[in-house]
């Protein structure tokens, strides 16, 4: 294996103002042992925009400083085999790098981060593009970023192409961008609960000078063989204009917020005919900050899959938002352990619903096409599958509480004050279910409710019904309450 070599230009200046000579040697030695075909570190010491003056030197200095810019060490990166490490140095924190061009793509492993000398790592480092630029940082075969703040591009602030994996952590992706905050042909992890950082990807912009309009997160990856597509840990993800996330395959989500968003919070799409797709809500470990994952006032659903399924094994605030919390057009929606009486993890899904118009998208073209639909909405859909939920609160939300075409489980939870049925599915099983308003089987061919009559009363709780199959299903599960139709805590409108 290639020996890691360090490309340093260190101009650090000293409160006297002198660059001790010690340092000084210390880089020339680095540069001269540098050689082609070794895999390489390059310090960036400078906030200027020019080229490095001569590759065939092997040192990364412009023209106007003999100093390493960021894009004279991507230039360096790509004339000799990775993985390379590009770190900018701490000690010009708080800096912003204004670039004026497009950077050049980096074609070899690429791991972006500060040099962080003595653990000091804040401020950010600042990337902003000025206007008319697409890409920002576009990762050919891969690689990470960590602790900068991207500006102003104008499609992808962070692209990573052609398969490859890509970590990013300690990024955010702020004001000012349009287009898609991160693009991904290949696995990515991002974020990280054992981090003391967090991503966050916010404020994305609409106007006309954006060649395209896009969201947070987009993926085209399959996640074949067990893998996701996206694993997002400790992410914040918000006023976008578009989906959150939107995906092929399969998406993990551990202690993540996402929210008022333009489309749906994660919506991942059938590209392949095969069920295997799904979001996953996974358990955040009691020392995260934010604890149970939030997907709550979006114009759309909650948690939108096409073909595969929905589990939510960690906490889940899922609310306010436009269309349904949690809905799966062919497949099962879980929601909590079924052999757990009482669980850690709190769970809600409330007010969802009652918007005045939501967005699906289609990525079979490459390009993601939005499509306008009604919204319906209402707590849990599974539209051809069945619904198991325990341990979970699913509360006025303005449509049926758990909608399945198939059953309806549900266990030490509260399906109460929806604005249609509480529970539709066939058969239906509760047990220890506490239910406000009408609760009502039946085999709907839609995402409508069963029907059922009201003859006030309030709230009961159902252990363990036994209906006679002879009988009619509803009649032997029949819970009546008046159920009143509670307003809206706010309006809701897309913003598109």
């Amino acid at each position: 294996m290639a020996k890691r070599n360090e490309l340093v230009i260190d101009t650090r200046l000293r409160p006297s103002g002198i660059v001790h000579a010690w340092t000084a040697a210390l880089a020339l030695a680095a540069l001269l042992v540098a050689s082609p075909g070794q895999a390489a570190k390059f310090y960036v010491n400078s906030t200027a925009d020019d080229g490095d003056s001569d590759l065939g030197d092997e040192k990364c200095a412009n023209a106007s400083e003999g100093k390493c810019t960021l894009r004279a060490a991507i230039q360096n990166a790509n004339a000799s085999p990775g993985p390379h490490d590009i770190r900018l140095v701490s000690y010009l924190g708080g800096k912003t790098l204004h670039i004026k061009s497009e950077l050049p793509e980096m074609a070899e492993t690429v791991h972006i981060n500060e040099s962080q000398p003595g653990g000091a790592y804040d401020p950010y480092w600042e990337i902003e593009a000025e206007e008319g630029l697409l890409d920002g940082l576009v990762f050919a075969k891969g690689g990470s970023i960590r602790h900068f703040e991207i500006r102003g591009f104008g499609r992808a602030a962070v692209y990573s192409r052609g398969g490859h994996a890509i970590d990013i952590d300690d990024v955010r992706i702020v004001a000012h961008n349009c287009g898609w905050a991160v693009e991904l042909e290949g696995p990515a992890k991002i974020g990280s609960l054992e981090s003391p950082y967090f991503v966050a990807i916010s404020h994305y912009r609409t106007d006309s000078d954006c060649t395209e309009v896009g969201g947070g997160i987009v993926s085209r990856f399959p996640a074949l063989g067990g893998t996701y597509s996206v694993d997002v840990e400790d992410t914040r993800i918000s006023y976008v204009a578009g989906p959150g996330i939107l995906a092929t395959g399969r998406v993990r989500l551990a202690g993540v917020w996402i929210h008022h968003n333009s489309g749906p919070g994660v919506e991942v799409v059938d590209e392949d005919g095969g069920a295997t797709d799904e979001i996953r809500i996974d358990v955040a470990p009691g020392g995260s900050e934010h604890g149970a994952s939030k997907i709550t006032d979006n114009h759309g659903a909650g948690l939108l899959v096409d073909v595969g399924t929905i589990n939510v094994w960690g906490g889940l605030e899922a609310t306010n938002n436009a269309s349904w919390g949690l809905r799966s057009e062919l497949g099962d929606v879980r929601v909590g352990d079924p052999s757990a009486q009482s669980s850690q993890f709190e769970r809600t899904i409330s007010n969802n619903g009652g918007g005045d118009s939501c967005h699906i998208h289609d990525l079979s073209s490459g390009k993601p096409v939005r499509q306008k639909v009604p919204c319906e909405g209402g707590g849990i859909l599974a539209k051809d599958g069945q619904v198991d939920a325990w341990n979970v609160d699913i509360v006025g939300n303005d449509g049926d509480g758990m909608n399945a075409s198939k059953r309806s489980r549900a266990g030490f939870a509260k399906v109460c004050d929806n604005t249609g049925v509480q529970i539709v599915g066939n058969p239906i099983e509760l047990e220890t279910v506490e239910t406000c308003g009408q609760q009502a089987g039946g085999n709907p061919s839609s995402g409508g409710s069963s029907s059922a009559a009201d003859s006030g009363g309030g709230c009961t709780v159902s252990r363990n019904p036994s209906p006679n199959p002879t009988t009619p299903l509803w009649a032997a599960l029949f819970v009546a309450a008046a159920t009143l139709r509670r307003p809206r805590r706010h309006a809701r409108a897309d913003s598109l």
